[in-house]
């Protein structure tokens, strides 16, 4: 199956009057002729959409204003990831209303984790605070900073209790000093960090509006992580190196949550309704009856003459 406008009105359609795709946060669609400018407005039925990336497609020149109008923004210059980073550092910056020394807050970017990274959680009322001090108490009892002047965090020992001196505090430090050499980069690795940043910028709201328990707040180092069940489904051929990032591509994106609609799917009434109904007569013609008798006597005694 191609996808083309119609496809993506085909999905515009089932959002809208059957309530589908509800917690669908990105669309990627890659090396479409037919999908073109007209499916931007389809977009907004989307609920959760967030990120619309379209590469070799059919848009034209004037797609960030038709973006633009339909309440959506364009990319410009820069990598998706590092457009939502910043926009995350922005976020915190405008909470954290005392700011030392009158700097403003240093971007925080993401990196890939390592498989045995250390995950904790934290209440969802406790990640404001978390993120304005970048300042995580971990099991093991050491603190991780981050150094504003680059992207890896620095580990700062704080003293521990005699309880957790042995082997078990050996393997942690193990564990963060690992950490702070940056893991490679995996094939899903841009996925499930854009949605892990679009979930920071809108508390996982979202989310919740579909329905989604997101329970508690995910926590690996100084970032924030995806916290719920993630589903990452690919429809056709598939690229050979899908986590470089493609230069020439449009990436649209929508952070604010808009608000919900109430959708009234029309039904077609039950055919038991149409009985027990008095069928009205038809409507008569405009000559009478007697008309047509007359005529047709006529008719008879001129055939006589």
């Amino acid at each position: 199956m191609d996808v083309s406008d119609r496809v993506v009105r085909a999905w515009h359609t089932a959002a809208s009057n059957e309530g589908a795709f509800q917690v669908l946060r990105i669309m990627k669609l890659w090396g479409w002729d037919e999908v073109t400018n007209n499916s931007l407005p389809f977009l907004n039925s989307f609920p959760s959409l967030s990120l619309y990336d379209v590469w070799n497609c059919g848009l034209g020149p004037d797609a960030e204003l038709r973006a633009h109008q339909v309440g959506w923004s364009m990319i410009k210059f820069q990598d998706a990831i590092q457009f939502l980073d910043e926009k995350c550092s922005e976020r915190v910056s405008s909470m954290n209303k005392v700011k030392k020394d009158g700097n403003k807050i240093a971007p925080v970017y993401s990196q890939p984790l390592w498989d045995a990274s250390s995950v904790r959680r934290i209440h969802r009322s406790e990640v404001s605070t978390f993120l304005i001090q970048r300042d995580s108490l971990m099991g093991n009892g050491s603190s991780t900073k981050l150094d504003p002047y680059s992207k890896k965090p620095k580990l700062s020992e704080i003293k521990e209790s005699s309880r957790r001196i042995g082997k078990r505090g050996e393997r942690e430090a193990r564990k963060d000093k690992s950490s702070q050499i940056q893991a490679p980069e995996t094939w899903d690795y841009r996925t499930y960090t854009t949605f892990s940043r679009i979930g920071e910028l809108r508390e996982d709201l979202d989310l919740a509006k579909a329905g989604v328990a997101i329970g508690q707040q995910a926590i690996v180092t100084n970032q924030l992580i995806n916290s719920v069940p993630l589903v990452s489904l690919c429809v056709g051929s598939t690229d050979p190196i899908m986590s470089k990032p493609k230069v020439d591509s449009l990436v649209f994106v929508r952070i604010q949550v808009p608000e919900k609609k109430v959708v009234r799917v029309e039904k077609n009434p039950p055919m038991a309704s149409q009985f027990g109904k008095k069928v009205k007569p038809p409507k008569r013609s405009g000559h009478s009856v007697n008309n047509v008798k007359k005529r047709n006597l006529d008719d008879l005694l001129g055939s006589f003459m």
